[in-house]
């Protein structure tokens, strides 16, 4: 658990270049349409993985909250 404030406070940097490389590729995204893609991309994903992936959970954080995700989507049909 020790390990895991370095990587949130290197998580947040990483997000925060994130969104100023989507800033700056935003005019590019636009004419693509492709802005949703690099929204992700560049800034949701990045602080998910800083604010939303549990304490010392570094492999498949992603994957394990997709699935909880499409089980909730199935379970409220």
């Amino acid at each position: 658990m020790v390990i895991d404030v370095p990587i949130r406070i290197l998580g947040l940097g990483l997000a925060v270049v994130g969104t100023a490389f989507f800033i700056v590729a935003l005019p590019f995204a636009l004419s693509s349409g492709s802005t949703g893609d690099a929204w992700d991309a560049l800034v949701a994903e990045p602080f998910q993985f800083t604010f939303t992936r549990p304490l010392g959970k570094f492999d498949e954080w992603k994957s394990s909250s997709m699935e909880s995700d499409s089980s909730e989507l199935i379970t409220s049909e």
